[in-house]
């Protein structure tokens, strides 16, 4: 029974992660399509109408940074999960579920590790992409610690699913 709550309450705060990194995401979004405004406009030979650009990836580069400390805990919680795990037929669909959303929240970040990746490209002006450089960095850091978050799931649900 613990260890199906244990199961249940990572779920939980997987799920919450993985819905900031959509909002991530979004934001991340927008902040290209500003970029991409502002390097038509320097392009052409325009003035750039967007001030405060530098400050928003300046505040969004400081969000993704406190975002990957939560992400960094993930790995620890489902290793400690997997340590502690043992057969329990009851607990399978919720080591299975935890699985899948491992798995989701991997895809995630990597789709955002991709999108800044996008974004740094399309920047033009020098401070702007050294800072997206640096935000490119913070998600490549936290691509790396999610990397290993579904083969930890997987022998969750190996050692809950077949006795010994």
């Amino acid at each position: 029974m613990e260890l199906d709550r244990a199961l249940r309450q990572v779920e939980g705060s997987l799920g919450i992660l993985c819905d900031r990194v959509s909002v991530q995401s979004a934001r991340l979004d927008e902040l290209l399509f500003r970029a991409q405004r502002i390097a038509m406009n320097v392009k052409n030979g325009h003035k750039n109408p967007d001030m405060m650009f530098g400050s928003d990836l300046q505040h969004f580069r400081q969000e993704v940074r406190r975002f990957g400390f939560d992400v960094a805990a993930v790995p620890n919680q489902v290793g400690a999960i997997e340590r502690s795990a043992v057969y329990d037929e009851s607990s399978v669909k919720a080591a299975q579920s935890l699985m899948r959303v491992c798995e989701r929240l991997n895809r995630d970040v990597k789709a955002l590790h991709d999108k800044a990746l996008l974004a740094h490209q399309h920047m033009r002006e020098a401070e702007y992409k050294i800072e997206a450089w640096y935000l490119v960095q913070d998600i490549e850091g936290m691509v790396q610690r999610a990397q290993s978050l579904p083969n930890i799931a997987n022998r969750v649900v190996l050692r809950i699913s077949s006795p010994r």
